[in-house]
């Protein structure tokens, strides 16, 4: 691999190119020690698959150079971003870990100046929705459900360059592009507008952050520099409080007190439990197929 200077200048970069993959982070409420204060972690889920790049910018001035130039270039280029994926988190994302529960291979300060120089953070969160009675422990589409269920992934690509202006306390971040993608759906045409209107109160959580959050962290979450805590709130604004103030609005304003989110622990729940289904259901069709074909 450390012959590769030898080669072609095009050739070159794009092999440097292929060894940067996207950043997988997780962001964890640190459980505190005695006398501690709030304490939040970074963790780069998928640092193996930076390895070869980080032992290729090692080997010396002339490779850490034209590594250096790539990386910037793919950044610039949003061929390479931070990816949150709140589904990594199987409880509620506010609550603390054990200190216990992650390495510390690559030290805070410096994994989060490498965060700082990327241009596009994706964030993305499973969302189940339902409308029926109460029924907190029931899997959707139990034979004796009577919920009107929707699973969907809500993704959200903000913009993290250098700001024009200065932010201000109280400053929205920048979102470039917010999704909807349903997974699951059983529900009744006749109730689409009301679980239209989720989704209307999920985005307004997003685009006013400060409004919908709790706590003491400050909106822009998304400084230059980036912050652990700062992230976190981008995160669990995502995962659980844009789903509480998207049920607020609609008890409120709409009076539609059957339609609810749920915690982002049942909705990564199910999300799981619906993969397990549609894996199953794929192979169960696959063998179908075979068996016709003989």
């Amino acid at each position: 691999m450390f012959r590769i200077w030898d080669l072609a200048e095009e050739l070159r970069s794009s092999i440097v190119k292929h060894l940067i993959p996207d950043a997988h982070i997780k962001v964890v409420l640190v459980k505190p020690r005695k006398g501690e204060g709030r304490t939040y972690h970074v963790i780069l889920v998928n640092e193996s698959e930076w390895a070869d790049f980080r032992t290729l910018h090692s080997c010396g001035t002339s490779s850490r150079t034209p590594c250096r130039q790539a990386l910037f270039d793919a950044r610039q280029a949003d061929d390479t971003r931070i990816i949150i994926d709140m589904s990594r988190h199987t409880y509620h994302p506010a609550n603390p870990v054990f200190r216990s529960t992650f390495t510390h291979t690559i030290s805070q300060k410096a994994l989060l100046h490498f965060l700082s120089n990327f241009t596009r953070l994706h964030t993305s969160t499973p969302v189940a929705v339902v409308k029926g009675p109460e029924q907190e422990d029931l899997s959707f589409g139990g034979e004796d459900s009577d919920l009107e269920t929707i699973i969907q992934r809500v993704s959200v690509l903000y913009d993290i360059d250098s700001p024009v202006t200065t932010a201000h306390p109280g400053d929205n971040d920048k979102i470039l592009r917010m999704t909807f993608k349903t997974l699951m759906n059983d529900t009744d045409e006749k109730s689409a507008p009301s679980f239209a209107a989720v989704n209307d109160g999920i985005e307004w959580a997003l685009h006013h952050s400060q409004a919908s959050q709790s706590g003491s962290i400050a909106s822009p979450y998304l400084a230059k520099q980036l912050t652990a805590e700062g992230l976190w709130a981008v995160g669990n604004l995502l995962a659980g409080r844009a789903g509480r103030v998207a049920t607020h609005f609609l008890d409120d304003y709409l009076g539609a007190t059957d339609v609810r989110t749920k915690c982002h622990s049942t909705s990564v729940k199910w999300l799981r439990e619906w993969e397990e289904r549609e894996s199953v259901k794929a192979a169960q069709e696959e063998d179908e197929g075979m068996d016709e074909s003989e």
